[in-house]
């Protein structure tokens, strides 16, 4: 099997706590606030990524690169707009997290400055306040601090640089925080949910001790789409930096945004960290794909849902030798179930950007058995194949081949059922499939009629057909005629319209450029119509 790299693994990490807070960032406005410098001039600066998926406790990061397919010799500056301290007296703590985004690759090295100018010169010559030589970097977010009391009463500048290192992969830093420890202070830390796809979701909230003095009770009220509870907490003794964590179950019924928030209620020394809101995006079981395929057919899979046909979507690519392996066995479960004209159909979904029409229709892998649709690479390949493969963790290592059968649900397609799916494939791996389509009660679709009928006697030959299929039919009075080939999907490949004609007739169809597979010929005269079945072979 093949791998497309989605991320790294999923790691865990700890929390450290603040009190009375002077500036904070946890980028997921991006980086407007800072000032990005290239020192080095190879056009790569700071930018923000969403971690999200790897480290459920933060989003968006600030991050540089050392190796971007090749290496890089990164000095990268991040520096903050101006920090007003003027009115602060005492204690005064400078945080932050940074780590290396791949674990076999994490000793990133950086610099911290802290200063009353943004100038680069000035801060490089009054000295880094922190230095990292990479000997302590993990692929774990790990909190720093720095005492910067010595700056209180002034207006500062703190600044990340990323520099003396090449060849290891990203530098991430996050929540950049400046503050006064107080006595008694809890935040909100985190709102988490534990997938994306809609139906009964778990929230998890956190609450930190910020202070010094241990927090045995206090309240939280938390809302979950407008549906607000309260959570009273009583003995749980949280020392400073402890967290607490509670959960809450909510049945969520529709796609798209869904505010969740919590708030401490009990009063203490910083309110100004007591409350945290986020949005949710939740998605439906099943995305809906509409695509044209790389004859010009166009495909809705909640249409062909809606009418009771199992779909089984093949992600693929050209480069890709397991994909073209399993084509053969996959067209042939496909042709022993109405070959796309019964009750499952498949379609091949490429998901390499160079794959266009023309790569794609050259992929003549299917054996001689059905050859189901075949769709060219577009991002909206991309976006269902990181649905099923992330958001519903079947496949977070990122291979192809990767599979997903559908149940329909006639009456709501995009909560159909997910019966099986698989990263890579084995022989026989089939098999299965086909005991999963026999468990699908719902799989009645019977596509357009394959019964033959006669209202006018026509003969097609040869059957099967290679590249040319000839109708000869008698027609005894003058009759407007209409010849039609329609392939299993009930699309249309070939059509032709002679009017008033009479008597004998001969009609060769060009079937060169059609892919194998069961066909419909059809003949319309003014008295009715006729069918044949007819088979296309390579």
């Amino acid at each position: 099997m093949k791998k497309l790299v989605l991320g790294m693994a999923t790691l865990l990490l700890t929390g450290v706590g603040y009190s009375q807070t002077y500036f904070s960032e946890d980028f997921e406005s991006g980086l407007g606030n800072w000032t990005l410098v290239d020192s080095d001039g190879d056009g790569n600066k700071w930018n923000t990524y969403d971690v999200s998926s790897v480290y459920p406790d933060q989003a968006n990061v600030a991050t540089s690169a050392s190796w971007n397919g090749n290496p890089l010799t990164p000095d990268n500056w991040l520096i903050s707009s101006a920090i007003n301290l003027t009115g602060v007296t005492g204690e005064v703590k400078f945080n932050w997290k940074a780590w290396g985004q791949d674990p076999d690759f994490a000793n990133e090295k950086y610099s911290v400055y802290v200063g009353t100018t943004n100038n680069i010169a000035t801060l490089i010559s009054n000295g880094a306040s922190f230095y990292n030589d990479g000997t302590t970097m993990t692929g774990t977010p790990k909190s720093d601090t720095i005492d910067i009391s010595s700056f209180a009463g002034q207006t500062i500048y703190v600044a990340f640089r990323h520099h003396d290192v090449t060849d290891k992969f990203r530098l991430n830093i996050d929540d950049v925080k400046i503050y006064s420890p107080v006595d008694n202070d809890l935040s909100v830390k985190s709102i988490l949910v534990d997938g994306p796809i809609i139906g009964n979701r778990t929230f998890t909230f956190k609450v930190t001790n910020e202070g010094a003095n241990t927090i045995s009770n206090f309240d939280v009220e938390y809302s979950i789409a407008g549906n607000t509870q309260t959570k009273n907490v009583t003995g749980a003794n949280l020392a400073s930096g402890a967290s607490y964590t509670f959960t809450a179950s909510f049945n969520i019924t529709t796609s798209g945004n869904t505010s969740v928030s919590a708030n401490i209620i009990t009063t203490d020394e910083d309110m100004s960290n007591n409350s945290k809101t986020k949005i949710f995006n939740f998605y439906p079981t099943v995305l809906q794909y509409q695509a044209t395929d790389i004859h010009g057919n166009s495909f809705d899979l909640y249409n062909r849902l809606s009418q009771g046909q199992a779909i089984v979507l093949d992600f693929m690519a050209s480069w890709c030798s397991p994909c073209q392996s399993s084509t053969p066995a996959l067209s042939q479960f496909i042709q022993n179930n109405g070959s796309g004209n019964g009750k499952v159909e498949a379609l091949a979904i490429s998901v390499e950007p160079t794959d266009n029409n023309s790569v794609v229709a050259g992929l003549n892998w299917n054996g001689g058995y059905y050859a189901y649709p075949k769709f060219a690479y577009t991002v909206d390949n991309d976006n269902n194949y990181y649905h099923y493969a992330v958001n519903h963790a079947f496949n977070e290592d990122g291979y192809i081949p990767f599979f997903v059968m559908i149940c329909p649900n006639v009456n709501d397609p995009a909560n159909s059922t997910i019966i099986k799916h698989d990263a890579g494939w084995v022989n026989g791996m089939f098999n299965a499939y086909q005991t999963a389509l026999n468990s699908c009660p719902s799989a009645t679709y019977a596509g357009i009629s394959m019964d033959e009928k006669t209202t006018i006697e026509f003969a097609a030959y040869p059957n099967p057909a290679s590249t040319e299929l000839n109708i000869e039919f008698t027609l005894d009075t003058k009759n407007d005629v209409q010849i039609s080939m329609l392939n299993t999907m009930g699309q249309v490949v070939s059509s032709q319209v002679m009017n008033s004609i009479v008597g004998d007739q001969m009609i060769t169809l060009n079937v060169a450029d059609l892919e194998s597979g069961m066909y419909i010929v059809k003949i319309k005269t003014n008295n009715g119509e006729s069918v044949k079945r007819v088979s296309v072979i390579k």
